[in-house]
C-alpha cells in the first residue's frame, strides 16, 4: 500500500513534508531528513503518512516485501482519524492547539496503534485550495525498534520520527 500511494502522490504532483528522523542511543546519533506525503481527507477526516525509514535502519531491503525504487526498501506509514471539533472554522487564534488520537503505524509488515499527540498549525495556502486543506499540523512519534523488527546501529533501541509543519494535501482516498 506504500509504494502505491507514493506512486500516486507523484502523479497528482501533490506538495510533500518533510519528516525528520533520529534515534535514541547512549553514545550515538543519527539523523536523517526524509520527503513524505501526507494525505487528507476532508470528508472522512482520515490522515494518512507514507514515508521511507531505510537510512535510520540497519535493515536490508531485501527483507522488505514492499521494495521499490521509490521508497528504498522501509516504507512506513501511519492512518490516523483527525477529529478536531470544527476544524472548517479554526483560525489563526486556534494555532498551538494539541489533540491526541489513536494512530496506527505500520513498518515491515507489522501494524502497531498508539496514541499520537498533534498539534495544529493554521496556515492557509492562497491559491491552493484544490489540492491542500488550509492548516497543516505536527507531531512527534517514538517508534520501538523492537515492535517493528528493525535492526538500528549499536545500541540504539528508538527512532524518533518529527513533523513540524506536514502539508495536507486532499484527497478523496
Amino acid at each position: 500500500m506504500a509504494g502505491a500511494m507514493w506512486q500516486t502522490a507523484a502523479a497528482q504532483e501533490m506538495r510533500h513534508s518533510t519528516v525528520q528522523f533520529s534515534i535514541s542511543c547512549p553514545s550515538y546519533t543519527d539523523l536523517d531528513k526524509e520527503s513524505a506525503l501526507v494525505t487528507y481527507n476532508p470528508t472522512s477526516h482520515v490522515l494518512r503518512l507514507t514515508t521511507d525509514i531505510f537510512e535510520v535502519t540497519d535493515n536490508m531491503p531485501a527483507m522488505d516485501t514492499t521494495f521499490s525504487e521509490d521508497s528504498n526498501g522501509m516504507p512506513l506509514s501511519l492512518t490516523v482519524k483527525i477529529d478536531i471539533p470544527d476544524i472548517e472554522f479554526k483560525s489563526s487564534k486556534n494555532n498551538g492547539e494539541e489533540y491526541v488520537f489513536q494512530t496506527l503505524i505500520e513498518c515491515n509488515g507489522m501494524q502497531q496503534t498508539m496514541p499520537v499527540t498533534y498539534m495544529f498549525i493554521f496556515a492557509p495556502v492562497v491559491g491552493q485550495q484544490t489540492t491542500a486543506v488550509n492548516f497543516r499540523l505536527g507531531f512527534v512519534i517514538g517508534i520501538k525498534a523492537s515492535d517493528f523488527d528493525l535492526a538500528l546501529h549499536k545500541d540504539c533501541s528508538d527512532i524518533i520520527m518529527k513533523v513540524q509543519d506536514a502539508w495536507l494535501n486532499r484527497t478523496v482516498q
